[in-house]
């Protein structure tokens, strides 16, 4: 987001009136950080209200059973697989792409869709399972 680097000040897009009513283009700079504390509020619900409709991708997993290589009678079952999760979010909203619309907003452990205060998205990990059974 513009602004956001120490010391950067920035214009924001707007008029200001004049005394005779008549409107000018703003020229006045703020501080980005109160930029964002007086547009972005966290009480300020229509300005950080957003479509929350979105497609995630949350996990996939690829496995192969490896007993039908395997002929020990001591091993009941051998499977081996790689995973992924979080991978992948899209929205209609190109400010959501750095947030997780699900977990944008918890208000008591009721989510809050659409409303965003600052979450960060889940991290994108990926791993290997070997499930044995005897």
């Amino acid at each position: 987001m513009p602004g956001r680097e120490v010391g950067k000040e920035l214009t924001p897009v707007g008029v200001i009136q004049k005394a005779d009513g008549t409107f000018t283009p703003n020229t006045a700079t703020v501080t980005g950080q109160d930029f964002y504390r007086g547009y972005f509020p966290a009480n300020n619900i229509e300005a950080n209200s957003y479509d929350a409709t979105f497609f995630k991708i949350r996990e996939v997993s690829l496995g192969v059973d490896l007993k039908t290589w395997i002929s020990s009678p001591k091993i009941g079952s051998l499977r081996l697989s790689v995973y992924g999760r979080n991978l992948l979010i899209k929205t209609k909203d190109p400010f959501l792409r750095h947030f997780d619309p699900e977990s944008i907003a918890l208000y008591g452990g009721t989510m809050l869709p659409g409303f965003e205060v600052g979450q960060l998205p889940n991290p994108r990990t990926f791993g290997v399972n070997l499930n044995v059974s005897f």
